[in-house]
């Protein structure tokens, strides 16, 4: 028996105001597909996104994801990724995620075995009711995921990570994160593996119990050759890190952490 993969590109496309249980616009449940110049918007759905549900493998470029919702209906906890939810093989290039909403990872999010490339992209203006503003990425033994020359700038939510919350393997390479919030890690909430390299952390501010502008680390954070500059929290305007554990000090190699509201970086 001979089994052929079937990939399906999709250009030029636009699949708006739909609904469903997963996956309110596309639903990719296994196959090879690849979205291009396309807009994905204004779908919704009542568990794992609203915009986009991969568990194949899938490329969207130059295209647009924008105000889809993953509804979180009496704190449906499984309504992830307003935007895309992936658990498979994806890369986003040249692309916009904008103005989509979950409980969790309001733009994107990873998790199981899930790998995930960002290049040349925007993630902004999205929002999570819980946590993960921007993008969410949950903690899985294989799992990852890499941005690089992107914009995560305007996500916020009321609780962890503004930008980012990573629980699992993210390496940030000359990339912008600007003008995210949250209560804890207004730009990132670290509580896995971050690498951060020739990137500029900025203008993000942390609201309420106010910590870590910036970065709010509990996990493994390795910071290169970067800015982390004009943040702001009542505690840690620039990076806050958990100090019971000796392993969550950050490592900061040629980097500067400056002129931060709250204290460039503090030990809670």
């Amino acid at each position: 028996m001979v089994h052929t993969t079937i990939i399906v590109t999709i250009t030029g496309g636009n699949a708006g105001v739909n609904y469903a249980t997963g996956g309110g616009g596309i639903d990719n449940a296994g196959g090879v597909m690849k979205i291009i110049a396309c807009t994905i918007c204004n779908n919704s759905s009542v568990q794992d996104s609203g915009g986009i549900l991969n568990s194949g493998t899938m490329a969207i470029v130059a295209s647009t994801v924008s105000g889809n919702q993953a509804t979180f209906i009496n704190q449906n906890l499984t309504a992830a990724g307003g935007g895309i939810s992936n658990s498979g093989t994806l890369i986003i290039a040249s692309s916009t995620i904008s103005d989509n909403s979950a409980f969790f990872g309001g733009g994107i999010s990873d998790s199981d075995s899930g790998r995930v490339t960002i290049v040349a992209s925007t993630i902004s203006d999205n929002s999570a009711a819980y946590f993960g503003g921007g993008i969410f990425t949950q903690q899985a033994p294989s799992s990852w995921m890499m941005i690089i020359a992107s914009t995560i700038s305007g996500n916020g939510d009321p609780e962890d990570g503004g930008g980012i919350e990573n629980d699992g393997t993210l390496t940030v390479l000359f990339t912008t994160i600007s003008g995210n919030t949250a209560a804890k890690g207004g730009g990132i909430d670290n509580g896995g593996q971050l690498t951060i390299t020739a990137s500029t952390i900025t203008d993000n501010y942390a609201i309420n119990t106010a910590i870590g502008g910036g970065i709010y680390n509990s996990g493994s954070l390795v910071i290169t050759i970067s800015s982390i500059r004009h943040n702001s929290a009542s505690r840690g305007g620039g990076i806050a890190y958990l100090a019971s554990a000796p392993t969550t000090v950050p490592t900061l190699v040629a980097s500067d952490v400056s002129d931060n509201i709250g204290g460039d970086i503090v030990a809670l």
